[in-house]
């Protein structure tokens, strides 16, 4: 049995792989595949441990779920579903394992909707800041206040439709919603946040005015 601690890893870590392959590794991985478990994990433990960071601050604790994740993975390889969509199933899986680590530990105290913190940021990496001028630089400041305003929710399924580039299907397997719910949920996250740029880009060129005439 595998059963080797999960490596160190680091948020954001960002690992491509086409969705025909994943799903290929998993139903050759449930087939006994050893080779295709590992394929699994190489292909979806940085993407899948980001995800857990997001929502909970406790790196180790992610870790620990995530090592849980794939261990229980293969003792019950043989009553998984083949057909089911393996992207979706272990984000939601993490998402679950992630949560009853928290709860355990009482660092937090949770709602029955799952109320937690989830944070989705824009931060640049240091040299590719050092590229933007100063309006770009500005406009990713509002877009992280912006951000910030949102639900945790709404911050949540942003992050699977646009961050982990999952469809409207598998990120609501991942919330535990309706499809039709996380459409409206992502939709009414754009247009808030559309509003909200454009707010704060009226408020700063009537500033600069306002300055500009104060000279």
């Amino acid at each position: 049995m595998w059963n080797h601690r999960i490596k160190r890893l680091t948020p954001d870590k960002k690992m491509k792989m086409k969705v025909p392959a994943e799903n290929k590794y998993w139903k050759e991985f449930i087939a006994g595949q050893d080779d295709a478990y590992r394929a699994l994990y190489d292909c979806f433990s940085d993407r899948l441990f980001s995800f857990g960071c997001r929502f909970c601050p406790d790196e180790e604790t992610v870790r620990d779920a995530l090592h849980d994740l794939f261990l229980d993975l293969h003792t019950y390889r043989e009553k998984l579903n083949k057909e089911a969509n393996a992207r979706a199933y272990l984000y939601a899986s993490l998402r679950r394992k992630v949560l009853a680590l928290m709860r355990l530990k009482q660092k937090y105290q949770l709602m029955d909707d799952v109320s937690v913190e989830f944070h989705l940021s824009v931060n640049q990496h240091a040299e590719a800041a050092l590229r933007l001028d100063e309006t770009e630089r500005e406009r990713l400041a509002l877009l992280a206040e912006g951000l910030r305003e949102l639900t945790d929710r709404q911050r949540e399924a942003l992050y699977l439709r646009f961050r982990s580039g999952l469809s409207y299907d598998e990120a609501a397997c991942i919330m535990e919603i309706t499809a039709t719910s996380c459409r409206i949920m992502v939709h009414r996250a754009v247009k808030t946040l559309r509003a909200n740029l454009k707010r704060r880009l009226s408020a700063l060129s009537l500033l600069f005015i306002l300055c500009s005439a104060s000279r």
